[in-house]
């Protein structure tokens, strides 16, 4: 069957169409992570792993491409310093130490071809740089085109070190591109006067839109927010710069703002003091379902669950539109799980008491029957524990617990798995309790630890006495506490409702008195008219009529003095009195 004429237009314009031809055209072979997703219209590469050959085809075909929707340039090697002199093709095709792509030559023609396809496509809706030195004149090659693709909403530099003149040109030139929805400057070296910058940007946007908002109004409507286009979130991770002073500048343009829903601060130098701003904040805006201040090392854990809790009635009612980050630094390397687990049963193993009988066992065999004899000891009740990696410099590794199907069936312990966990978008966290065992048995350690997560509401029970039996443990998802809150919700919000209805009803009388009065005075003004309208015929018949009669008396008169002079020539005596 042939292809028809929508897909042949899609596949003449299509980026691995143009690729592969054109790495036949050259005699290379198309990398294959290059064409990973070609099935989804994506571009998702790694730029430390194409080498200079491979450029070409990449960029080409890049800056003609119109069907791509997603394209993702990426590097790994964070911090690396931007080879400046590298400026011709020779002196990039001699690099060989270092990735081509930290080269100016080939950043400059991968930021032209981008900024090519952003003139010309009509279907890409997110675009990342991840871990390139981008420099304020890097910023400007692609800021220029960003404002011409309608249809683009994600836009992220995520590591790529803009600092604040990249932020403030970034910020500028995307004020009047209304399509944009979120914006991740997460790692990018942004500190209190890039924050002035995006805070300046909401701003202008917040206006634009109370404007859009106020036209719908007209005619008695209700605006609809979600309609209005805009900025709705914004991610400043691990910028340590902005610090307080950054985020109370934010606050102060956010703090009536209808349209943002998300705002993550995680490791960004804020203090109790900025957390608190932040408290103050939410007990105003109501629209925000996102503020993230984990990872913050001068945060207290009670005002970070304060603000969990505040976040948790925003979201009661409102179903989630964006997700939560990870707390993951991205600076630390990734640890090998298994290589840690191994390391710690061997350490375990060597520091046993010397009285022990040796026997020779290789490091395999040692590995395998400690943790065989270790999982043949755990009780059916007793959940397996596994070390994960620390999320903050400083703090002890968590325990991931997982629980067994028989200790769920046997109802010792509540069906949550995870260490964190999401109930309405908001996370919960984590505490560490440890209950005391009933009877030793052999295999069973003295203290048992369990992990539970609840969310940041809840209350633990008072301990039990000494000699009463140890009380079941609450679920975490406490169900009666939150059927009750979702109550008092449902019930407020029908109150509100009943209220609106109310005032609807009293401003639609008032309206309706209104127009009849209007109606009744215009009817009078009509009466007026036209009886003024008479009246001024009237007059204009009188004056005539007034004209007429002037116009005969002064005729008459003239006819009695000639008469009267006729006489008096031919009666002359009349005057004189002599006959």
């Amino acid at each position: 069957m042939l292809p028809s004429t929508q897909d042949r237009r899609h596949q003449r314009n299509s980026f691995h169409v143009y690729y592969v031809a054109l790495c036949k055209r050259r005699g290379l072979v198309p990398l294959p992570g290059v064409r990973a997703h070609r099935e989804r219209s994506c571009l998702d590469i790694n730029g430390d792993r194409v080498n200079f050959d491979h450029w070409g085809p990449i960029l080409n075909a890049l800056s003609l491409d119109r069907s791509l929707h997603f394209i993702a340039i990426r590097s790994k090697q964070f911090g690396k310093k931007l080879l400046n002199d590298v400026n011709t093709e020779l002196k990039a095709h001699a690099v060989t130490k270092s990735p081509v792509i930290y080269t100016r030559y080939v950043l400059t023609l991968l930021l032209d071809a981008v900024s090519e396809c952003l003139f010309k496509t009509r279907t890409l809706a997110s675009i990342e740089i991840e871990g390139l030195p981008l420099t304020k004149e890097y910023i400007v090659i692609i800021t220029s085109a960003l404002k011409q693709c309608p249809t683009l909403q994600n836009i992220s530099f995520h590591r790529s070190e803009i600092g604040d003149e990249g932020c403030e040109v970034l910020c500028s030139d995307i004020k009047n591109v209304p399509n944009i929805v979120s914006l991740d400057l997460s790692h990018c070296k942004v500190s209190k006067m890039g924050a002035r910058a995006i805070a300046d940007l909401l701003k202008y946007q917040k206006i634009h839109r109370m404007s859009e908002c106020w036209k719908h109004t007209l005619r008695y409507r209700e605006p609809d927010l979600e309609a209005v286009k805009g900025i709705k979130r914004v991610t400043l991770n691990n910028n340590r710069g902005v610090g307080d002073d950054g985020v109370l500048t934010l606050l102060e343009v956010i703090w009536d703002d209808l349209w943002l829903k998300a705002l993550d601060l995680q490791d960004c130098g804020l203090s109790d003091r900025g957390v608190r701003s932040v408290l103050d904040m939410l007990a105003f805006n109501t629209s925000l379902t996102i503020v993230d201040v984990q990872a913050n090392p001068g945060v207290s854990d009670d005002l970070v669950a304060q603000v969990m809790r505040m976040l948790y009635h925003n979201n009661i009612s409102v179903r989630p539109e964006y997700h939560w980050i990870s707390t993951v630094n991205p600076e630390r390397p990734k640890k090998n799980l298994t290589q840690m687990v191994a390391n710690r049963v061997i350490s375990q193993t060597m520091s046993r008491s010397n009285t022990a009988k040796p026997v020779k066992r290789s490091a395999t065999q040692t590995l395998l029957g400690r943790r065989t004899s270790q999982v043949a000891r755990r009780p059916a009740t007793q959940p397996a524990v596994r070390q994960s990696l620390p999320t903050r410099p400083g703090v002890p590794p968590r325990k991931i617990v997982s629980y067994s199907k028989t200790c769920l069936t046997r109802g010792h312990l509540s069906p949550g798995k995870h260490l964190r966990s999401s109930h309405h978008g908001v996370p919960m966290h984590t505490e560490q309790r440890r209950l005391k065992c009933q009877e030793r048995t052999s295999g069973t350690p003295r203290m048992v630890e369990l992990q539970e997560p609840y969310p940041p509401w809840y209350t633990p029970p008072p301990p039990s006495s000494a000699g009463e039996s140890p009380q079941p443990r609450p679920s975490t998802c406490h169900v009666e506490e939150l059927e009750k809150l979702m109550k008092e919700s449902r019930e407020e919000r029908d109150k509100v409702l009943a209220e609106r209805d109310q005032v609807n009803i009293e401003r639609d009388k008032m309206v309706a008195n209104l127009q009849a009065e209007v109606s009744r005075l215009i009817l009078e003004r009509d009466e007026a008219l036209r009886g003024q309208q008479q009246l001024i015929q009237f007059v204009q018949q009188y004056e005539v009529k007034k004209k007429g009669c002037v116009l005969v008396e002064e005729a008459m008169l003239a006819t009695l003095q000639a008469t009267f002079e006729d006489l008096c020539r031919a009666y002359p005596f009349v005057t004189t009195g002599k006959k």
